[in-house]
Parts: structure tokens; sequence; C-alpha cells
């Protein structure tokens, strides 16, 4: 059994948090030209952070605590916030 989380597996997450949030699910509209309200992952020095779109020009507020994660503890925290929102509704 392969236990991994791929980037897909994330992207997923993603997708439907966005959905149940009713938000735009395209980090970009157009070149140059940000989904206000979007949530995506940062990708940097071997970790992911969670974030929002601020403003059309990129700008991104850091949800959580702004610290680096691991694919398996991102994977968990979006299933959690997906749980959390489903139960809401």
């Amino acid at each position: 059994m392969n236990n991994r989380i791929s980037e897909a597996h994330l992207d997923a997450k993603l997708h439907r948090l966005n959905v149940l949030l009713d938000r735009l699910v395209d980090t970009y509209a157009r070149a140059g030209v940000a989904n206000v309200g979007n949530i995506h992952l940062s990708n940097a020095y071997g970790g992911r952070k969670l974030e929002v779109i601020s403003n059309e020009g990129g700008g991104v507020h850091v949800m959580l605590d702004g610290r680096r994660r691991s694919n398996r503890e991102m994977h968990d925290i979006l299933s959690a916030m997906i749980v959390a929102i489903e139960l809401k509704a």
C-alpha cells in the first residue's frame, strides 16, 4: 500500500476546499491577475504553506501559523478543514 501524499492529493483537497467555500479554484484568472479569495499552497524550502490571495496583484495572507509543513501534515490539515466545513453545512 502506498501512503505517499502526492501533489495531486493536495490539489484535490484544495479544489474541494475552494468549492465548499464558494471561491474560485484557479489561483490566477490570467497572467498577472490573481483570483482574490483563492486558497492555495506556497511551496519552498521543502515545505508548504497555506495561503489566501488577498488582492488582484497576487498578495497573500498566510493561514495557520505560517510554518512550512510536509505533504502529510498539510493533507491532514486540509482534510480536517473540509470535514469541519461539511459538518457545519
